[in-house]
């Protein structure tokens, strides 16, 4: 599995991160500082004694914090910041984990361990992006290098599936969840990710925020090549990397986009959002076991997926079951909220985020995970309602809202932690901020954008123009 240069990948990958945000605007160095490294860096994790594990998302984290704080605007940045009610969930996610290892009797250093894992995949990047975006050209600084990270993955995703996934094996000795197998009768991509299934996720993302950038942005040229040509790579490689559910939730992503544009509205990206807390007060409350969802599965997918779908929420269930003795804050680590037989046998399989968390963490946990990524895009949906789907200037915004709404659906049945997720929850939460909101209306084209009547009470006012001063004219004797 890991060597010597995998390890010296992530520490190299340290100062070169930092070394960004002295040549770059610190907006783009730290978009392009998570972008570039989650995109290139190896999947390992190194158990290092006395420390908790050393991993890409540790050493991006440590990378981009040390480059802000070289960063000359570094005073400014960090002195402007102030902390709001959308990053209340984070702080209960990592008080959260320290409560549960002491009341699970795990100590002090398992919970501070615990909480420095969430920090560097979840905490980490969310409060590094409320401080450092700022404005709405920060954001679209994100979304391009999203953009840019997709395309770039293009050529790569087309050499495995005509080669099988061997990249990662080719570069760092090693692949991190072995052959990936075919599926429909190719080869499965995976690059340097951990599977097949988040790389899907990924492209899935890459094209929604390319598809609303060009649409709503009006992007002609990206990197002097027509925007349509590149979408239309980037899509015909998003299908053959072979991820039905990814898929789904790209067409469920434009639809929500496209309905809210013509609309005017906020209230089908608000849908989106909640969607995925609606499945989980659903599932644990008992109120449908997903039989529905597993004959649409049969009858439009195939039987293979089907089968999956409901191995899947077999063992939801059973997981609810053991998470409810401890329902406030959870069981801990250390494998204490997994079902075994009487034997003691494991015969649990965890696959999506959502009931681990609550395994783990319990309530307070999944309130504090879930609560980090959509808090922000209901401020931001709140704030500006139907202009997020209309205006111009809001295309980054409206692409990072679709972006996070449906990573929050894949974490349902998946557990794929991508911090460029977390960064860009942050980014859009900074904008739904304060007076720094107030630049989406200074790029929009007011007279264009009508926001439904039920939102309008939401919406900014249009921006005061002065009338030019007509000159006086002096009258001579």
């Amino acid at each position: 599995m890991a060597n010597l240069f995998t390890l010296m990948a992530l520490l190299c990958w340290i100062p070169i991160s930092a070394a960004l945000f002295l040549w770059l605007p610190i907006a783009r160095a730290l978009s392009i500082s998570y972008v570039a490294g989650w995109l290139l860096l190896p999947f390992v994790s190194f158990r290092l004694p006395g420390v908790p594990d050393f991993g890409k998302a540790t050493a991006i984290l440590m990378g981009s914090f040390l480059g802000l704080l070289l960063h000359k605007d570094a005073r400014r940045v960090l002195g402007t910041f102030r902390l709001s009610w959308i990053d209340v969930p984070a702080c209960f996610l990592c008080i959260g984990a320290l409560v549960t290892s002491l009341l699970n009797g795990l100590g002090l250093w398992d919970g501070a361990s615990m909480a420095f894992g969430l920090l560097c995949i979840w905490i980490g990047p969310y409060l590094l992006a409320r401080i450092v975006y700022r404005s709405v050209d920060d954001l679209r600084e994100l979304a391009k290098a999203i953009l840019l990270g997709g395309l770039l993955y293009v050529p790569l995703c087309l050499f495995e599936i005509r080669m099988s996934p061997q990249l990662h094996n080719l570069v760092y000795g090693f692949s991190p969840r072995g052959w990936g197998g075919t599926r429909f009768g190719g080869y499965r991509p995976s690059v340097f990710m951990e599977c097949g299934l988040e790389l899907g996720m990924w492209m899935t993302a890459t094209c929604l925020v390319g598809f609303v950038l060009w649409h709503q942005g009006r992007y002609r040229r990206f990197a002097y090549l027509p925007v349509p040509l590149l979408l239309c790579a980037l899509l015909a490689t998003t299908l053959l990397c072979k991820s039905t559910g990814a898929l789904i939730l790209l067409v469920l992503g434009l639809a929500c986009w496209a309905g809210g544009r013509l609309l005017q509205t906020g209230v089908p990206l608000s849908l989106l959002v909640i969607s995925s807390v609606a499945y989980m007060i659903i599932r644990a409350a008992g109120l449908n076991n997903g039989g529905e969802v597993v004959d649409l599965a049969r009858r439009y997918i195939n039987e293979e997926r089907a089968h999956s779908l409901a191995s899947r929420l077999e063992f939801e269930d059973l997981l609810m079951v053991k998470a409810y003795e401890r329902p406030w804050f959870g069981w801990g680590g250390w494998g204490r909220s997994r079902v075994f037989d009487d034997f003691g046998t494991d015969i649990s399989i965890t696959d999506g985020r959502w009931i681990i968390i609550f395994g783990m963490l319990g309530l307070i946990g999944l309130l504090g995970t879930y609560g980090t990524l959509l808090f922000p895009c209901l401020a931001a949906i709140h704030r500006y309602g139907g202009q997020l789907c209309c205006s111009t200037a809001a295309a980054p915004v409206a692409a990072l809202i679709a972006v996070v709404a449906v990573f929050s659906i894949d974490s349902l049945l998946n557990n794929f932690a991508n911090p460029i997720y977390l960064l860009s929850a942050g980014a859009v939460g900074s904008v739904a901020q304060g007076e720094l909101g107030k630049s989406l209306y200074g790029e929009a084209e007011p007279a264009t954008i009508q926001p439904c009547p039920a939102l309008r009470r939401h919406s900014w006012p249009l921006p005061i123009r002065k009338l030019p001063v007509k000159p006086k004219v002096t009258e001579r004797a």
